[in-house]
């Protein structure tokens, strides 16, 4: 497949009424803006923080979309089509999330948003641990419509996604956000449940003997 740039100024729209191959932001700045239609085919990659004032889809097995000016860096991609259809990714397309235990890319949208069991990829560099608790907006949909369909590797509920714990919601944020909260991992899970479990048999012991009970009446 073939491979484009596009640049963009301070403040210049381009018009771009149809984009069939790779996308990529090249400029340095994050308030360009992109107007038309947006589609990625094939193998094609949208990568961005500026704002697409269209709609956006990404067709094709493998194609991807990724916030930030380039892989391994932070950053919002805008997408903002009013009332419409803002965002649809097909199946087996995917959504590229650079991510630290603290910071993750986000795609921030004005419009619908359908998933249509694409796939969730979270990059997460160096292994690190996760504060249980700590939340991540990945997706911030606007207004009250709700993100119809999930990801096909991260229902509602506790998910293993390349490797870490989160539990994903498609309501959270202000309600129609998609939300990743990390979890303690697993082993301490068990951990916790082990220090139960001998707790419990432990008090269970003492009772069977008769410690902790008061005097036996006559």
């Amino acid at each position: 497949h073939a491979r484009y740039t596009l640049t963009w100024s301070h403040n210049v729209p381009l018009t771009t009424p149809r984009i069939d191959a790779n996308l990529l932001q090249s400029n340095a700045t994050s308030d360009g803006t992109v107007t038309g239609v947006v589609s990625a085919k094939g193998t094609a990659t949208l990568i961005g923080t500026g704002t697409i004032t269209c709609s956006v889809t990404a067709t094709g097995s493998n194609s991807i979309i990724k916030p930030g000016s380039t892989a391994g860096s932070f950053g919002t991609l805008n997408i903002s089509n009013g009332t419409s259809g803002a965002l649809t990714m097909n199946s087996s397309s995917i959504f590229s999330v650079d991510m630290t235990a603290t910071t993750a890319d986000q795609l921030s949208v004005v419009g619908t948003v359908s998933l249509s069991t694409a796939l969730l990829q979270l990059n997460i560099p160096g292994g690190p641990t996760f504060t249980a608790g700590q939340a991540f907006t990945l997706i911030n949909n606007d207004a009250a419509d709700a993100i119809s369909g999930t990801f096909a590797n991260a229902p509602s509920g506790i998910d293993l996604i390349n490797g870490y714990y989160f539990t994903v919601s498609y309501t959270g944020g202000t309600g129609n956000d998609l939300v990743l909260t990390a979890v303690p991992e697993p082993s301490t899970w068990v951990a916790g449940s082990l220090a139960l479990a001998t707790l419990l048999g432990a008090q269970r012991s003492r009772l069977a003997h008769g410690y902790g009970r008061g005097p036996r009446d006559p």
